[in-house]
């Protein structure tokens, strides 16, 4: 991708980097390594994708009092019209170095990264409460058999250029347009790319 002149960002750091033209993906990257309710510098799709500081966990569609969501799996979002929506317009792209997923009280935490440090681009939606604050959920799918019993499911990372590119295009919101990109492909790079998972260290 190009470097993100343009953007939004409540993070001055984030702010200066940028306007010294220094690329996002490379010198901002940092680990998924986050809980409910913190912010996250995620891209947003458009014309010109911009940078945004939200936090992780959007509200739920069901309920006004249901829990937020952090996390939405792929295959139900047909099923529910307000997640469809989201999908259709209102995506988001998060770059990241590792993908840290928590065990709690079962072991240590798995961590998720590419084997040659590349970039992992997790794909998610976004959304407004109420009271203006945005928030994004990840999208998943099943985790492969031989990492079943570390994790369930994991994020739907992208790994060819114009998948990413058609992700963050906002004139790209027909349903099976949009199922293409993160549908088996991204399954199959993901395992024949060698990304590998384990306990992290330290």
């Amino acid at each position: 991708m190009a470097d993100l002149l343009n953007y939004e960002s409540d993070n001055p750091s984030i702010v200066e980097l940028l306007e010294h033209g220094i690329h996002f993906s490379q010198h901002l990257l940092n680990n998924f390594n986050i809980v409910t309710g913190q912010s996250f510098p995620v891209i947003i799709q458009g014309d010109l994708p911009l940078v945004h500081m939200i936090k992780w966990g959007i509200p739920s569609p069901i309920s006004v009092d249901g829990p937020e969501l952090t996390y939405i799996y792929g295959p139900t979002i047909d099923k529910q019209e307000s997640l469809k929506t989201l999908m259709k317009h209102q995506r988001v792209l998060i770059p990241v170095q590792k993908f840290v997923h928590r065990r709690k009280g079962q072991g240590k935490d798995v961590v998720i990264q590419h084997p040659r440090n590349k970039v992992l681009w997790m794909v998610g939606m976004w959304s407004e409460s109420t009271t203006g604050e945005k928030g994004f959920a990840l999208i998943t799918r099943d985790a492969d058999d031989s990492m079943r019993n570390l994790i369930r499911r994991i994020p739907v990372f992208l790994v060819e250029k114009p998948d990413i590119n058609k992700w963050l295009d906002r004139s790209v919101t027909t349903l099976s347009e949009i199922s293409d990109i993160i549908a088996t492909p991204a399954q199959s790079a993901f395992q024949t790319n060698g990304m590998s998972i384990g306990p992290m260290v330290g």
